[in-house]
């Protein structure tokens, strides 16, 4: 089975097509080989087999199915038919939730010709400073809890982020935010921390999209790197069973892990978890990326 928790009998078109993973999805790879997707527009996962992530992999680079299928019955010593047996359920599965788009040659062999290009990143920047535009949830107005700023600014930064993360991807969006300049750390009982995150958490339940651990996570920090306080966007993952979480340090402590795990979470909940990013390191599995601290 190509990956965990869910199959799928049938094979239908999926194999003459050509896929790309979705902007949204980040792929890292535990220590047995298995891999896990996250799909970053719901904080949700998918944990691969080794043959589900080497198939993920190839289809990042623009190949077809039918060519993968090739390659990996000689590397895996399987039979042909029975990677294409699982692979186009993988396909159709995968594009259901968002995870895989369809593409054509062109889109999958300029895939295979992307840079890192610095316009991206300097646009994401300018994106991160600029609060305006918003449109407010109808009929807050009149409420007096809108009134207070940072609940205003905490809604403009989540719906921001959304945003941000759709146009420009995870890493280039995380690369500006570490850049924004910080002068002091701070703990998990730091007044403005938990005073900000609040905001945020209120803000999050207006949104019209799920802002789980992820959004809320980023634009926190979002808010508090622009106030001069250091904090890293940190990624961890439990395998067997799979969860994935993301939380707030500073200084090499956690200052916000509740969203997403219940405000009453034990912040020892994470030390079970395996850092698999961490944006004030280097990507643990991404080498291509390069480093993520300004």
């Amino acid at each position: 089975m190509l990956f965990f928790g869910q199959t799928t009998e049938g094979q239908g078109s999926e194999l003459a097509k050509r896929f790309l993973p979705s902007p949204l999805t980040h792929m890292v790879v535990t220590r047995e080989g298995e891999g896990v997707v996250l799909d970053l527009a719901h904080d949700t996962f998918f944990g691969l087999s080794p043959v589900a992530t080497a198939i993920w992999e190839r289809l990042a680079q623009g190949q077809p199915p039918r060519e993968i299928a090739h390659a990996l019955c000689r590397r895996y010593r399987l039979e042909e038919t029975q990677i294409l047996s699982d692979l186009g359920p993988f396909l159709r599965t995968m594009e259901q939730h968002g995870l895989l788009e369809h593409c054509d040659e062109q889109q999958a062999q300029k895939q295979t010709q992307l840079v890192p290009d610095e316009s991206v990143l300097r646009a994401v920047q300018a994106r991160w400073a600029d609060g305006r535009g918003t449109v407010y949830p109808a009929g807050t107005e009149q409420m007096r809890a809108w009134q207070n700023p940072e609940l205003r600014e905490a809604f403009t930064r989540l719906h921001q982020t959304d945003a941000l993360l759709k146009q420009m991807g995870w890493h280039a969006c995380l690369r500006a935010l570490m850049t924004l300049p910080v002068h002091r750390t701070a703990g998990p009982d730091d007044p403005e921390v938990l005073r900000l995150a609040s905001a945020v958490r209120e803000a999050a339940e207006w949104e019209p999209f799920e802002a789980a651990c992820l959004h809320q996570c980023c634009a926190l920090a979002w808010m508090l790197r622009q106030r001069g306080v250091h904090v890293d966007v940190v990624l961890g993952v439990y395998t067997y069973p799979f969860s994935a979480h993301v939380w707030l340090e500073s200084a090499g402590q956690p200052v916000q892990w509740r969203a997403g795990m219940g405000y009453a979470a034990d912040r020892r909940r994470l030390e079970a978890m395996s850092i698999l990013f961490h944006s004030g390191q280097r990507s643990l599995h991404d080498e291509e990326e390069g480093a993520l601290a300004p």
